[in-house]
């Protein structure tokens, strides 16, 4: 461009001084060579100009790029060329400018003009068109002066023109019902629009154009699109998806004028067909409504606002779907139902649930899964519900394992007291994905659903069927025809014959038929017979069947070859089968039963996480492993709480556990020698409230891999000489609280690596505190942090551990401690967690309020 200048003035120059030398002095306006500028704006005429002779009229006032000129100065010919510029092509239609030329002072006329285009034509930029003015243009150009002169160039006038997608639901009376199925549509899955569009007589030209919400608007809107001034009319229109494919058409004979640099929004009008298959739902679900009570319904739950309802008068019908415990398919369908939430009124289910062919999902009541408050304050529990999760996005089918995981630890806590035995688990687990904490709500989830719609067949693309806590006696005889369901929940209902009609399901995946205790022992094993040799029995992987009435465990439960989950507990049983070799499932709960026996290598998969089999009968702990400790799969958790072992079974051969659970039994005297005689590998061991009094040497030699050891609560007094660093390499943390220590039993700081003790409450035969020894030398176990030494009878404590983070001396009425300075500090900014009574004899501190 630069370049460009300087040739354009150079030649400039060229020209003015042929003029001076051509010219006679009496002609010259200027003889010092005195000069001017010009610069040129170009605008839009609409009428033919009869100065054209070369190229046509412009389409487009942008498309010129150069003006060349001809100017007429003294009989003398100048001819320049100027590049034309706009901020954009928008505003290159309201006009151009050139840039700007230095010419000699005096009179000119423009006799001729020729506009270039940007493309090369051999060699040459393309003329587009060519002319002279039709009225003399004069000019006259002045000494440091600039002179801008409009000129008027042949250019079609253009307008803008846009409009928005309105909407006509004039064919959606609520009684209208349509069987024939409509190209599925979704008004926010619109992506654009052919529009067709004739000028005057002339035939419809096509325009296709995005379409996009404007900030502020609830309808869709389309790019702007230029027009030639005139009168139109719009002839009918297509809409099209993300992916291109047409869902809508429709004719029109909208007038529309465009005039020259206006802009035209108008509203374009959809009708919307009366069988568009997402309104043929959303007028389902009002009937739903209506048949079901609906003007008393009021959510309960915490996914929604509770007292939630469906709101249908003064709405739109396309708002019909959006709707609490309503999920719609990107096209608009409804593909998730939640009734149960709504407590409808005593009553079946209302046929119209059968016309949302579309859905996967459908909730007739469920259950929440959750554990005790964890804080009376707020009142927040732990809680998990399979909705809550769905309402946050998670794919509770994908995700079915991990959930019911989950939901086995809610449901069965393993009745962990003590506080670092459970905090060293915590710690080493992994945060829970799914168990959320929230505020509880007064009452309970219920449901008052008597019966299924009689064409519950008709969904046939459902997957997931959760009924529960409702009055529910039968299931229809369409329900096998739900050959795609593969989550099925009959929870608490009111059965009176076994569901046979289950067993035809090919692909069942997950079935949960718990707490139906209206159904006999008899009636229900016969059931669940048929349920393990029927159609599913090599699809189903989770089986829910705890709080009933069965008393034996039909052996075709062998048949179900992808059982990874199997829950049991909470019923009458008394003996399993000799084993479950087909089965093997990874996660198996048999608590809270009348089980004496567990069969020798019951258990033969090398891939179990989870087996508890606590609150039952048993006398003898269970040989239940293929192999001893020498697996290379560890088990993560084994519970046999709460039963009557006594000892361990001839031939035991030892165990790979993680977590054990030998709590509440009856081992009368010693701690139990098997585990460490087979050299198990376990590294927590929970031993609650067990009848120990001893701590045999042979007990502990051959643990090496244990980290915990929980010994609450039974009638212990001394540590053997096995406690130490080359036994228990990885011990941290020992509870022996609620146990009969006289005197503090140093031996175990033997154990190097040992960080926490509890040791409160230690009581003699008589129930009187016996404790009253401090720890002399404490001070000098490097690794400790935390002591908690609390309800016992401490006395006099001369060296206060200053290597550890926590200490709890509460309940000691006699003792006399002095804090450190540096305790102290740490006291204040809170890095040293300290439990005492203000009434005690705590010196050095003034921090802590005592009286002293």
């Amino acid at each position: 461009m630069k370049l460009f200048n300087k040739l354009s003035w150079l030649c400039c120059s060229l020209v003015c001084l042929l003029f001076v030398v051509g010219c006679a002095d009496d002609e010259m306006i200027g003889s010092n060579n005195q000069y001017g500028y010009l610069q040129l704006s170009l605008s839009k005429k609409g009428t033919s100009t009869r100065g054209i002779e070369a190229g046509d009229r412009l389409e487009y006032l942008r498309d010129a790029k150069k003006i060349e000129i001809t100017l007429s100065f003294n009989n003398k010919t100048v001819i320049q060329s100027l590049n034309l510029t706009a901020v954009n092509d928008e505003a290159a239609e309201f006009g151009l400018l050139s840039e700007k030329i230095q010419l000699l002072v005096g009179n000119y006329t423009l006799t001729g003009y020729k506009i270039f285009g940007d493309k090369v034509v051999d060699d040459k930029a393309e003329i587009l068109q060519e002319g002279y003015p039709d009225d003399e243009v004069r000019i006259i150009i002045q000494e440091d002066q600039l002179v801008q002169q409009s000129l008027d160039i042949d250019t079609y006038l253009r307008g803008l023109y846009s409009f928005v997608l309105g909407k006509d639901f004039s064919n959606y009376p609520a009684e209208t019902r349509a069987s024939q199925d409509y190209t599925l549509f979704s008004y926010k899955d619109i992506d654009s629009i052919e529009i067709d569009i004739a000028l005057g007589t002339e035939s419809p030209k096509t325009y296709r154009k995005k379409m996009k919400f404007v900030k502020g608007e609830t309808l869709l809107s389309t790019d702007t699109m230029s027009l030639r001034e005139g009168n139109y009319t719009v002839k009918g229109y297509r809409l099209l998806n993300k992916e291109q494919v047409y869902i809508m058409a429709g004719d029109l004979n909208d007038a529309v004028k465009i005039k020259d640099n206006k802009l035209v929004r108008d509203t374009l009008t959809v009708v919307y067909p009366e069988n568009i298959s997402a309104f043929q739902d959303y007028i389902a679900l009002y009937q739903i409504w209506t048949d079901m009570g609906g003007e008393e319904w009021s959510f309960i739950g915490e996914s929604n606002t509770p007292g939630a309802n469906w709101m249908f008068k003064g709405r739109s019908v396309e708002d019909w779907g959006k709707q609490p415990g309503v999920t719609l398919h990107g096209n608009g369908r409804v593909s998730a139902l939640n009734l149960g939430a709504f407590n409808p009124q005593k009553g079946p289910v209302s046929e119209a649930v059968c016309e949302l062919t579309a859905l996967e999902i459908l909730w007739l009541g469920t259950h929440t899964d959750s554990r005790e408050v964890i804080d009376q304050e707020t009142k927040k529990i732990a809680t998990l519900d399979k909705y809550t999760l769905y309402c946050k996005g998670v794919d509770i089918r994908k995700e079915r394992i991990a959930i019911g995981k989950e939901e086995l630890n809610l449901r069965y806590q393993s009745g962990v007291q003590s506080t670092m035995i459970s905090g060293m688990l915590n710690n080493n687990k992994p945060a829970s994905k799914y168990v959320t904490t929230y505020e509880s709500f007064d009452g309970g989830l219920s449901n008052r659903i008597t019966a299924l719609p009689e064409n519950i067949g008709n969904l046939e693309n459902l997957t997931t069927l959760f009924v529960a806590n409702g009055y529910v006696k039968e299931l229809p005889a369409s329900f096998n025809k739900l050959k795609n369901l593969t989550d099925l929940e009959l929870f608490n209902c009111k059965f009176e014959e076994f569901p046979d009609i289950i067993a035809e399901l090919p692909n069942l995946i997950a079935v949960n038929l718990a707490e139906n205790k209206t159904l006999s022992s008899q009636v229900l094993e016969a059931g669940i017979d048929k349920l393990f040799s029927g159609s599913a029995k090599k699809t189903i992987q989770l089986l829910y069947l705890s709080d009933n009435n069965i008393k034996t465990v039909p052996a075709s439960i062998n048949n179900l070859t992808a059982l990874g989950l199997l829950d049991l507990a909470n019923n009458n049983i008394t003996g399993m089968m000799t084993a479950m070799p087909a089965t093997s499932p990874v996660q198996l709960i048999l608590d809270n039963n009348k089980l004496t026996d567990i069969p020798d290598k019951f258990c033969i998969t090398d891939d179990i996480e989870s087996i508890s089999i606590a609150d039952n009968e048993l006398t003898e702990f269970p040989n239940i492993f293929d192999e001893g400790p020498n697996e290379k799969y560890e088990t993560p958790k084994m519970n046999v709480s709460g039963n009557k072992i006594t000892k361990f079974k001839d031939g035991f051969t030892g165990l790979f556990v993680e977590e054990l659970n030998i709590s509440a039994n009856c081992f009368n005297g010693d701690f139990p020698k098997a585990l460490s005689e087979t050299k198990s590998r376990i590294s927590f061991i929970q031993a609650e409230t067990s009848g120990i009094d001893c701590l045999p040497t042979e007990s502990f030699e051959n643990l090496e891999s244990l980290k915990a050891l929980n010994l609450l609560g039974n009638s212990i007094d001394s540590i053997p000489l096995t406690f130490n660093s080359e036994c228990l390499p990885y011990l941290n943390g020992v509870d022996l609280s609620f146990n009969s220590f006289k005197r503090f039993p140093m031996v175990i700081f033997n154990v190097s690596t040992l960080n926490q003790l509890y040791i409160p409450a230690q009581t003699d035969e008589n129930g009187k505190r016996c404790l009253k020894e401090w720890p002399e030398g404490m001070e000098q176990h490097f690794s400790m942090r935390v002591l908690t030494i609390d309800g016992n009878d401490i006395r006099k404590v001369k060296n206060f551990p200053t290597m550890i983070n926590s200490l709890d001396i509460s309940d000691n009425p006699n003792i006399a401690i002095t804090i450190p300075d540096e305790i102290c500090e740490r006291i204040y900014v809170g890095s040293f967690k300290i439990g005492f009574d203000e009434t005690q004899n705590i010196e050095g501190c003034p921090i802590l309020g005592t009286n002293r």
